[in-house]
């Protein structure tokens, strides 16, 4: 471990909304739904997004 971030969590990459609806790893599917839950403005970790989905998925449909 390097010396400089001994007893430091490392923290996350953070992406836009943007680099999230052109990237390869989410479905077109998943895309519509991340294009409507993530905000302009914000930046989000991708266990942030995939969990965004995970618990979009599992609401129940009325």
């Amino acid at each position: 471990m390097n010396p400089d971030r001994q007893g430091k969590a490392e923290e996350a990459a953070r992406y836009s909304k943007r680099q999230f609806l052109h990237c390869a790893r989410f479905r077109p599917q998943q895309k519509d739904v991340l294009s409507a839950l993530l905000l302009d403005d914000e930046r989000y970790t991708l266990e942030q997004a995939e969990r965004m989905l995970i618990d979009f998925y599992r609401q129940p449909v009325p």
